[in-house]
């Protein structure tokens, strides 16, 4: 597609109505508080992608629309063989919960690339994000239901007969939901209203990040509203510098009025020195080791403790989002995907809106922390910003 027409492209389709497609990504993000997995992965409820993929294709099909990244529609279509291809060579390892996952992630970014989402259909995306946000902040927060291991605080949700989440991944997806719902309370469209609505789910969803006891998010919620305030205090605009004061006053005054005196540990800088962190760093170790056996082609789509117990004899998962990723599709995949992510992020760095870097951060530093290589909250960033900047060709704010 020239300039030209992508451009033609983008005016035509932002006039429209939200793509039939995206409903079904839409009532993924508004149910997620229902995932029965405790890591928030694909569960039950995948069906909304695999209706996403099936409606894409029959709209494609139909309506034969420009792919809106022929490069970018090839390196994934080149990752998803390149993990065929080392999965098939190492089936001793093979698990189809991964394997299935990783293929229903990867066409879901082709689906965004042959479908590519008008303007409104971003923005319900956005706004079902934020509504899936609040709606388990909100559990958080009434439900007060505490994580399974002993001896813990630290609170999460249970959705009926659900398995619990664990905080850390609970936390992963309520960050992000925090850092649109910051993105659409700052834009300069936005009347009264829908800002008061924004703020308040900010402030709603922090809260709930606090109960988790996540300090990954803890550092990755600092991160976003140190990004606001920076954005704001370039812009000149006090009502912005002071909301961000006012959720820090009534952060700070929660923790210390309302929250056991084991989740207000988790904000000692001391307690970075406990077994948690010791334990992770081993198991980093434990990854690369793993990794260095194989580190060109990877051992495809297996289960990463298993992987890491065939080769090493240790116990543990690789806690880390870039790790897992070396594991599953060695260096070869891995440099696949950071052409993608690049190429994803790559206008949001040329911005030099403080605000949307503080987000990619945020984003970057969580992964390294917990392995989210199947998780919404690793994927759906980069579908959303990735939209947002090609439907709007740039993200105001």
């Amino acid at each position: 597609m020239t300039k030209k027409q992508d451009d033609l492209h983008i005016l035509k389709t932002n006039k429209d109505s939200i793509l039939f497609p995206y409903y079904f990504l839409c009532a993924f993000l508004i149910c997620m508080v229902t995932n029965n997995h405790r890591a928030l992965f694909i569960s039950e409820y995948v069906i909304f992608l695999l209706l996403y993929i099936a409606s894409s294709f029959a709209y494609w099909i139909y309506k034969k629309p420009c792919i809106s990244d022929n490069k970018l529609c090839i390196a994934l279509i080149g990752l998803f063989i390149l993990m065929l291809f080392v999965t098939a060579l190492n089936v001793e390892t093979f698990d189809r919960g991964t394997f299935l996952s990783y293929v229903v992630w990867i066409l879901t970014l082709l689906c965004v690339l042959i479908v590519p989402p008008n303007l409104k259909s971003v923005y319900a995306l956005i706004t079902s994000l934020i509504m899936g946000g609040v709606i388990i902040s909100l559990f958080v927060i009434v439900q007060q239901k505490h994580y399974h291991y002993e001896n813990t605080y630290r609170f999460t949700i249970q959705f009926m007969n659900n398995l619990d989440i664990d905080p850390n991944y609970l936390a992963s997806f309520l960050y992000i939901a925090l850092g649109f719902s910051l993105y659409v309370f700052q834009k300069k469209s936005l009347n009264l209203l829908g800002k008061l609505g924004a703020g308040l789910s900010s402030i709603v969803i922090t809260l709930a990040i606090i109960m988790t006891g996540s300090r990954a998010a803890y550092v990755s919620t600092a991160i976003l509203f140190i990004g606001v305030f920076l954005h704001q205090i370039m812009k000149r605009n006090p009502l912005g510098v002071l909301f961000v004061v006012m959720c820090c006053v009534l952060v700070f005054a929660i923790i210390y009025a309302k929250l056991p005196q084991e989740l207000k540990n988790r904000f000692n800088i001391e307690q970075l020195n406990d077994q948690s962190n010791h334990t992770r760093l081993s198991l980093w170790g434990n990854a690369i080791e793993t990794w260095l056996q194989r580190p060109f082609w990877g051992y495809g789509a297996g289960h990463t403790e298993d992987l890491i117990f065939i080769y090493t004899g240790y116990n543990g998962d690789a806690h880390n989002t870039y790790l897992t990723f070396l594991l599953h599709f060695g260096l070869f995949g891995c440099l696949i995907l950071v052409y993608c992510f690049w190429s994803i992020v790559k206008p949001i760095l040329k911005s030099k809106n403080i605000f949307l870097i503080s987000f990619v951060i945020a984003f970057l530093f969580n992964n390294l922390i917990i392995a989210n290589h199947l998780g919404a909250s690793f994927w759906f960033p980069l579908i959303i910003w990735y939209s947002l900047l090609r439907a709007k060709n740039r993200m105001e704010i």
